[in-house]
């Protein structure tokens, strides 16, 4: 049944919002999640604010609370807003030109940012005090097809590492990076 669930995000000028990103986010993740621990299931998906979804299962009392985002640096994100609604655009992320170890760092950067933007209480306001925080990431980052999975995880364990010595709420982040490719970084009590 998820998988019947799964859309593509469309492309800029293509009439992509952000609901589409929070859609494609959500199914990836409970298919990931089914996979990972398929005694959670089944559960009730309850759509609100702050956070952006509850994750209530039928077996059990403990409620997860998921604050979607994406994984885009402040530049970044000023562009992406200028191109929405324009029909073509030229891009490389961050001004391009990155080799090696630079592109794990603006991932990681944009991975660090995105969990910080999601670490105030306020983001969590109408979660159960007791709920689990997981925070799923839509990979904007722009650093794709540059940096491959296993370097995406060493930056998504840094990047969540780095927010919880800031602010120990989170316990889990997750990085989507496409259909089956959801990374996930989790804090261990």
């Amino acid at each position: 049944m998820l998988l019947g669930m799964r859309r593509p995000v469309p492309a800029r000028g293509e009439g992509r919002r952000a609901g589409h990103r929070e859609h494609f986010a959500i199914v990836e993740l409970l298919i990931f999640l089914h996979q990972a621990c398929p005694a959670a299931f089944p559960l009730t998906v309850e759509k609100g604010e702050a956070p952006d979804f509850l994750l209530r299962p039928a077996r059990s009392n403990r409620t997860s609370a998921v604050e979607h985002t994406e994984t885009t640096v402040e530049a970044d994100q000023h562009f992406e807003a200028k191109a929405d609604g324009a029909t073509s655009f030229a891009w490389s992320p961050g001004g391009g030109g990155w080799t090696g170890s630079q592109i794990i760092a603006h991932l990681e950067e944009a991975l660090l940012l995105a969990l910080r933007r999601k670490a105030a209480d306020s983001r969590w306001r109408n979660a159960p005090a007791d709920a689990s925080r997981m925070v799923p990431m839509y990979d904007a980052s722009g650093v794709e097809l540059h940096a491959d999975d296993v370097q995406a995880a060493q930056a998504l364990r840094g990047a969540f590492w780095a927010a919880n010595q800031e602010t120990p709420a989170l316990r889990q982040a997750f990085l989507v990076r496409g259909m089956d490719r959801v990374i996930a970084a989790k804090a261990y009590a």
